[in-house]
This record gives C-alpha cells, sequence and structure tokens, in this order.
C-alpha cells in the first residue's frame, strides 16, 4: 500500500495578549453599539443612556461624546459605578485632566485630579468645597492661560426628591 502523506500545515502561534485585546476591542464596539445620546427637551442637556464608563470608551464612542457635548452643553450619564481612575481616565475624554492650581484644600487624598464638592459637614467641617451656599454663575479655570473647558460632576450621593439647581 502506498501512504499519501497531506502535508500539514504549518500551525499558527498566535499571541495570547492580542486575542485578549481583539476581544476586548469586540466587546467594547458591542457595547457601543447600544449607546444612545437623547436630548432632554431642556433648554440645553442631553441623556446618555446605554454607556458603561467602567470599561474605556472606544475612540468613536469618544468622539460621539464630544460632538453630543458641543451639540448640548452638557452631558448627564447616569447609574456609573465608577472607582476614581475610572471617573479620572473618563474626563480624558474630553482633554487633559489638570489638577486645581488653587483649591488645594479639597482635592481628593487619593487623587489630586478630583476636587470633593459637598455640601456634608462633619465635627463643624465642611467634607468639601462650595457647600450649602449659593453659588453665583462661574467658570472653572477662567483665570488660566488656557482656560479649562469641560468639569465632569460625578455624583456620590443625591436625594430621592428634589436637589434642583437653578
Amino acid at each position: 500500500d502506498e501512504t499519501s502523506a497531506i502535508p500539514a500545515k504549518t500551525p499558527r502561534c498566535y499571541n495570547p495578549s492580542k486575542i485578549g485585546r481583539l476581544k476586548a476591542r469586540t466587546a467594547q464596539r458591542k457595547r457601543d453599539a447600544y449607546m444612545q445620546i437623547t436630548p432632554t427637551g431642556g433648554a440645553l442637556g442631553a441623556d446618555v443612556t446605554e454607556l458603561d464608563l467602567r470599561e474605556p470608551p472606544s475612540p468613536d464612542t469618544q468622539a460621539k461624546l464630544r460632538n453630543a457635548f458641543c451639540a448640548h452643553a452638557l452631558l448627564r450619564i447616569r447609574n456609573q459605578q465608577l472607582t476614581r481612575d475610572e471617573l479620572v481616565r473618563f474626563s480624558g475624554t474630553f482633554g487633559e485632566p489638570v489638577v486645581h492650581p488653587t483649591n488645594r484644600r479639597d482635592r481628593d487624598p487619593q487623587n489630586p485630579l478630583i476636587t470633593i464638592i459637598s455640601n456634608i459637614e462633619e465635627h463643624g467641617n465642611p467634607l468639601g468645597a462650595l457647600g450649602n451656599a449659593d453659588l453665583n454663575f462661574h467658570a472653572d479655570l477662567v483665570f488660566l492661560h488656557t482656560p479649562g473647558s469641560v468639569s465632569i460632576l460625578y455624583c456620590v450621593e443625591c436625594p430621592a426628591t428634589g436637589g434642583d439647581t437653578y
């Protein structure tokens, strides 16, 4: 008997880290496909839904968020549970985060890029900036040579009712 030999294909070796990155990008694209941006119907603002900011947004999603911000001036992204690092990473979607140059007292001790804003007092001392006092209109960091362009507010605790701002 003659045996015919079928040449074996040379096995293709895959880099596991590249496979992991490819799977992550594919999963991100699927997540990004569900994101919705809906105008609030008010004078400004849009609600962003179906976006989990614990994962880094893809470049396409970042571009959509920047465009939505330019169109609506305010984006509301609810139901997020972010670490400090995730919050700072997301803020990079809109530009390079900077440490507030004058407010040293209210910087987050774990991440100085975050300024704590709170109306809570502990032992008569405020836990963050602004407190319960009325705040006249202002724009953050306008005194800098290159003023800030975006401020990210992350609500940790919110009342069930009320909490309106004017």
